[in-house]
């Protein structure tokens, strides 16, 4: 019989020690559009609905992978940006690019239990699943769990 445990990634096993969504988009803006004045300030607000999660009254059947996952917040992204000023085109091409910021293992740190836990589990024969929201697979990868150690 195969164990398997399924994890919520964010704030079980670790943290974005740079902030989480609002931080994501300000670094965004910064990279992308170092010339615009990515405050936290005007975006903050604008994260505080618009997640899937926020509506567990709501069928969520059509994300099933981790693509679609960030495809669903692809919307809620651009329309922050355009909210603060930047073109609509523009936000859309910047919201594509939350992702990769946002998912990034070296803004992440893991909870000092985390990896003794993890470990102690999989000794005793389980595998270990997150949630897809920040991985291409949902199968928690050894190596980017160790690049997260630092």
């Amino acid at each position: 019989m195969a164990n398997y445990l399924i994890w919520d990634f964010d704030d079980t096993l670790g943290y974005r020690a740079e902030g989480k969504w609002t931080a994501s988009l300000v670094k965004v803006l910064q990279t992308e559009r170092p010339d615009f004045p990515a405050q936290a300030e005007a975006i903050r607000p604008r994260m505080q609905s618009g997640f899937p999660w926020m509506s567990p009254d709501v069928s969520h059947t059509h994300i099933a992978s981790a693509d679609a996952w960030w495809e669903s917040l692809h919307p809620l992204f651009a329309t922050t940006f355009a909210s603060i000023g930047v073109p609509s085109e523009e936000a859309a091409r910047l919201a594509r690019k939350v992702r990769n910021v946002y998912a990034d293992p070296s803004a992440w740190r893991l909870f000092d239990d985390a990896l003794p836990a993890l470990s102690q589990l999989s000794g005793a024969g389980w595998t270990h699943y997150t949630s897809p929201s920040c991985h291409s697979s949902s199968r928690i990868s050894a190596f980017w769990i160790a690049s997260l150690r630092s």
